[in-house]
C-alpha cells in the first residue's frame, strides 16, 4: 500500500529532518521526495505561493508548509503517541 502523504524536501535540511523525525516517531506513514531545482521553484511555488520547504501534500491534494504548523494540524488527527509531556517536567 501507497503512503498517503508525499513530504517534499532536503536530506541535509534542518526542517525537513524535524518533520521526517516526527512522522516517524507517530507512525504515520509517508512517501519522501527529494526536492530539486524544477520541483521547488515550479511546482512547490505553484502550490503554496512560496520557495519553500519542506512540505507536506496530503490526501485531498492540499500542500502544507511550515514545520510547526503541519505537526500542529497532524497532532489534532493522531494525538497518540503525545509529543509532549502530559504535566510540567
Amino acid at each position: 500500500m501507497r503512503p498517503d502523504l508525499i513530504l517534499y524536501g532536503w536530506q541535509l535540511s534542518y526542517y525537513t529532518g524535524k518533520l521526517r523525525s516526527y512522522l516517524r516517531y507517530k507512525g504515520i506513514p509517508f512517501d519522501e521526495r527529494e526536492v530539486d531545482l524544477l520541483t521547488l521553484v515550479w511546482r512547490i511555488k505553484r502550490k503554496t505561493g512560496e520557495v519553500v520547504m519542506p512540505v507536506l501534500v496530503t490526501p485531498e491534494g492540499e500542500w502544507l508548509q511550515d514545520t510547526s504548523a503541519i505537526v500542529d494540524r497532524l497532532e489534532l488527527q493522531q494525538p497518540q503517541p503525545a509529543i509532549a509531556p502530559a504535566g510540567p517536567v
